[in-house]
C-alpha cells in the first residue's frame, strides 16, 4: 500500500483512514511484536502485567522516527505528530522536523501537538498568586513539565523497562513562539497556531485526542513550493 500521510509517535491513537501509516518506537510497542518475550518479562517480574496487557493495534509500525524516515522525498501530503516532539533533545527535534520537511510534497502540511508550556506556567502563577491555597504549586509545575535531568536516564535494558513502565520524561518544552521558530528553521511557511480539531488536514477528528485538548498546543506549517528539484 502506498502511504500519503504518517502519524508519528502514534501510541494507541492510530489513524485508520486510507493512506495513513502509524509509527511508534515505544518499548511496549516493540514488545507487542514479540509476545513470548513480553510475557517472559512479566513472569520474571521485570515488566508489570498492566504494561504487557496494553492492546497495541497490529497496524502500528515499529520505527525510530529520530532517524531518516523511510519515505521518499516529497512523497507525503501530511505528517501528524502528537506529544512526541517534547520527548526529543533539541538536536534530534531539529533533525526530525527537517525530515518532515523532506518527505512532504510542496504544499504538504505538518501538524505538531505538544504540551503548552505557557499554559503550564500560567497555571503555576495562578496557583501562587493571592492566597496560599496552592502551597505546592511549584511541585505541581515541575511535575507538569515532565522534564528530567539528562544524566538521570538509565541505559540498556533498565532504561528500556523504565520507559515501558511509563516513566519516560520530557527532554524539551515549547510555547507557541518557540515551536513556530523551530518549524520556520526547518523551512516551513504559513506557520499557524490552530485550535483543537481545526486543521488543514482532512478528517482531523480521527487524530486529535479530546482528553489532551486542554493541555495541548497545536501548530501547523506548510512546505513551501521550491525551485530546488530535491523538494
Amino acid at each position: 500500500m502506498r502511504f500519503t500521510a504518517v502519524n508519528v509517535g502514534c501510541g494507541l491513537n492510530v489513524c485508520e483512514l486510507p493512506g495513513w501509516e502509524n509509527i511508534d518506537n515505544s518499548p511496549t510497542a516493540r514488545l507487542s511484536k514479540h509476545p513470548h518475550i513480553k510475557w517472559l518479562l512479566v513472569r520474571c517480574r521485570l515488566l508489570p502485567k498492566s504494561a504487557a496487557s496494553v492492546p497495541w493495534p497490529p497496524c502500528v509500525r515499529v520505527l525510530d522516527a529520530t532517524k531518516r524516515l523511510p519515505y521518499s522525498d516529497s512523497s507525503l501530503l501530511y505528517v501528524y505528530t502528537s506529544h512526541f516532539l517534547e520527548h526529543l533533545p533539541a538536536g534530534k527535534a531539529k533533525g526530525f522536523l527537517g525530515e518532515c520537511y523532506r518527505v512532504l510534497t510542496a504544499g504538504g502540511i505538518l501538524r505538531v501537538v505538544v504540551p503548552d508550556l505557557r499554559a503550564i506556567c500560567e497555571e503555576y502563577l495562578d496557583g501562587v498568586a493571592g492566597d496560599n491555597s496552592q502551597a505546592l504549586a511549584a511541585d505541581r509545575f515541575v511535575e507538569r513539565t515532565g522534564l528530567r535531568a539528562a544524566d538521570s536516564e538509565a541505559v540498556g535494558w533498565l532504561g528500556v523497562l523504565r520507559r515501558a513502565w511509563g516513566r519516560d520524561g520530557h527532554c524539551w518544552m515549547y510555547d507557541e513562539r518557540s515551536l513556530a521558530a523551530r518549524l520556520n528553521e526547518a523551512g516551513f511557511t504559513n506557520v499557524t497556531r490552530r485550535r483543537f480539531r481545526e486543521s488543514l488536514i482532512p478528517d482531523i477528528e480521527a487524530l486529535d485526542i479530546p482528553a489532551r485538548a486542554a493541555e495541548s498546543l497545536y501548530v501547523e506549517g506548510q512546505k513551501q513550493v521550491s525551485a530546488d528539484p530535491r523538494f
